[in-house]
């Protein structure tokens, strides 16, 4: 890869059905690795942008506490 630009053949090279295949099965792979995160957020009462925003915040400070209080 020189400045951002991608050696070889990229999506878009093997025609547009295959680009949006990619895409699509990108996107799959996505959402089924966040639906566990997603059904347990749920069901603790977390449904809205906001919560969930806070949750993930409040999950980062604590692994950063964590690692912290690791390194003295």
């Amino acid at each position: 890869m020189w400045l951002g630009k991608q050696e070889g053949p990229t999506k878009a090279d093997k025609g547009n059905g295959a680009s949006l295949d990619a895409i699509k099965a990108n996107a799959d792979t996505c959402a089924n690795h966040l639906a566990p995160i997603v059904d347990r957020l749920r069901s603790e009462g977390i449904t809205s942008l906001p919560q969930i925003t806070k949750k993930f915040f409040m999950f980062v400070l604590y692994k950063m506490i964590s690692i912290f209080q690791d390194t003295l």
